[in-house]
């Protein structure tokens, strides 16, 4: 055992939570002792207990990959925001992806852009780029709305029919979706 391993522990063991969360790193790492997704759990709950972020952060990461535990989004989820309500920048970053994604929450990219922009502002750089790829995404979600709409602007109900089955066989899923809308409640028709 390497020196680093024994100084941790003992920090770790009289309550140090700085030290508690260094010394979980050990055994999630596996680079100094065998890794223990387990045993970094336990010492990632002890720190987070006594408000480190860091542990919270990786403790929703255990459960987002199922490391150690049974993958659970909805309890990753929990660690992250735990995590980036005391300032954490990666857990901030991780709820944009969990929205974006729709993991263990309903997908919204109004949630996930909140998450991604507050990341980016605290200073996390790798959230840079997945905020402007969803702005770019909901630009052109808007953008193909519009263009359904206008395309299929008519008061007569068959007409507007006509013009869905126009725009959905040229691939278009949201005509397709509005489509079905309209047969399946049968609005104007």
């Amino acid at each position: 055992m390497n020196n680093k391993f024994y100084v941790l522990e003992r920090k770790a063991k009289s309550g140090d939570a700085n030290a508690m969360y260094e010394f979980s790193l050990l055994f999630y790492d596996g680079k100094i002792v065998e890794q223990d997704f387990r045993r970094a759990k336990e010492w990632f709950e002890k720190a987070a207990e006594l408000g480190n972020a860091k542990a919270m952060h990786n403790l929703g990461l255990l459960y987002y990959r199922g490391e150690g535990v049974k993958q659970d989004y909805q309890k990753a989820k929990e660690w992250f925001v735990k995590a980036a309500k005391l300032g954490n920048v990666k857990a901030m970053h991780n709820l944009g992806l969990l929205y974006y994604r729709g993991k263990g929450v309903k997908q919204d990219y109004n949630e996930a852009m909140k998450w991604y922009e507050e990341a980016v502002k605290a200073g996390n750089e790798d959230a840079v780029a997945p905020l402007e790829e969803l702005k770019k995404l909901i630009e052109e979600s808007k953008n193909k709305d519009a263009e359904v709409k206008a395309k299929t602007k008519s008061k007569d109900p068959q007409s507007l029919i006509e013009s869905y089955e126009k725009v959905a066989a040229s691939g278009d899923s949201d005509a397709m979706c509005e489509l079905g809308k309209l047969y399946y409640y049968g609005k104007d028709i």
